[in-house]
């Protein structure tokens, strides 16, 4: 028991080659208000679908909220957050950022040399741009900007809350310079920042924060697996001093588990593709038309939502 605590939770001051890696899934319930959003979508869905070819091109060139892609975005923006999707959705305990919360603090009290990173890919701006779409004859509309929930915002005021001083939390967005990330990353290595949050692009190459990162949370999956590598490559990495660096994956039952599984498919075929022998002409893999994608789509949100 002595030895096993020592590999999960001690330190080596001079360490060499990468430290053991542990994957958490932290898995919750849908609230109340992700279950309303995916009502919302699933209609949206089935309305598109049920249009005729020439209605859909229309939804298609309008940026209605019925399209595909659209009802994919706000699926993902629910999934992190219902507040994403609704700023007046309920702040339910179950969410990801509060069980995320509650980890970090747990963390950042167990020891004054923890750090921890948390990524995410949206939720950094308190407003976005919206389409204008485009009018009956095909020409583009002027966007405009809309208020928006800022995750980032409320995870910093929680941390605060619980005890964590403002000025040992980070927030890294497109807007952070080069230079500032820097002094960010060494801040973190000298544990005077104890806890960063950002996203797979801001926080991914060349930022060099190993020394001390107890703990990387992901409160979304990314799409390719290169770029979950890319993130807990912060920690799991030559020069950490802890002997374990926790991953925690954070999953709304019904909602986020297809998106982790198309991850793991894909990295499956990269790793076959890469150790496929030369004489190798065809990979089996998996490849669906818009149809069945935009099918895809429908079945997941009402498997989600409990709907046969």
């Amino acid at each position: 028991p002595a030895e096993r605590d020592e590999i999960e939770n001690g330190r080596t001051e001079k360490p060499v080659g990468r430290p053991y890696k542990r994957i958490i899934n932290d898995v919750g319930p849908m609230g109340e208000a992700q279950r309303a959003t995916l009502e919302t979508l699933i209609q949206r869905s089935r309305a598109f679908r049920a249009a005729s070819p020439k209605e859909r091109r229309t939804m298609l060139l309008q940026g209605d909220p019925r399209v595909p892609i659209r009802v994919e975005s706000d699926a993902a923006n629910a999934g992190l957050d219902p507040r994403l999707f609704d700023m007046e959705a309920a702040d339910e305990e179950t969410s990801k950022v509060n069980r995320a919360v509650r980890n970090l603090l747990s963390i950042y009290n167990s020891d004054k040399r923890a750090t921890q990173v948390v990524f995410m890919e949206m939720g950094f701006s308190d407003t976005s741009t919206k389409s204008g779409g485009r009018d009956s004859e095909g020409n583009k509309l002027p966007s405009k900007k809309v208020a928006r929930f800022n995750l980032a915002k409320d995870i910093v005021a929680k941390l605060v809350d619980g005890g964590v001083p403002r000025d040992e939390i980070a927030i890294v967005d497109g807007g952070t310079s080069k230079e500032k990330r820097r002094e960010i990353a060494d801040k973190m290595n000298a544990s005077k920042i104890r806890i960063v949050i950002g996203n797979t692009d801001t926080l991914g190459v060349g930022v060099n924060m190993q020394v001390n990162l107890r703990a990387m949370h992901h409160l979304d999956a990314p799409w390719m697996p290169g770029e979950l590598e890319q993130r807990n490559g912060r920690g799991h990495r030559q020069g950490n001093k802890w002997n374990t660096v926790l991953e925690y994956r954070y999953i709304t039952e019904k909602l986020d588990g297809r998106r982790w599984q198309v991850l793991m498919v894909k990295d499956r075929f990269i790793k076959a593709f890469l150790k496929a022998d030369d004489s190798v002409r065809v990979i089996e893999g998996d490849a669906v038309s818009t149809d069945e994608a935009d099918a895809d789509i429908a079945a997941t949100l009402s498997e989600a939502a409990g709907d046969p």
